[in-house]
């Protein structure tokens, strides 16, 4: 049987490990990719990102975008003058079509 000193050592020890997954900022989505508090605040705030105007900091906070590929898509609207509709940053390299699909819903002109 347990004390009520038992169920308090248990309650204050499971509070640590939530405190200490939490403090990892990352967290899985469905599909088994990470997300950082970032993205999942902006996500959750409902705004989306916009691709024409968003900087580099910006831009990685969406899903499977690195710094690499954010310097990409502001390289893209530099040479292009902006993109003009939505499914052109599929002509960024390393945007294809599994990647859109998760971009779509987060982004905006």
């Amino acid at each position: 049987m347990f004390s009520i000193f038992g169920y308090l050592k248990a309650a204050l020890l499971g509070l640590m490990i939530l405190g200490t997954v939490a403090a990892t900022g990352a967290e899985k989505t469905t599909d088994g990719s990470k997300t950082t508090q970032q993205q999942t605040t902006t996500q959750s705030q409902g705004e989306k990102v916009n691709i024409n105007t968003s900087d580099l900091e910006t831009l990685t906070t969406l899903p499977r975008i690195g710094p690499a590929i954010a310097k990409r898509i502001i390289e893209f609207r530099e040479e292009h003058g902006g993109f003009k509709e939505l499914k052109e940053i599929m002509n960024v390299k390393g945007i294809g079509e599994k990647t859109y699909a998760k971009l779509e819903p987060l982004i905006t002109l």
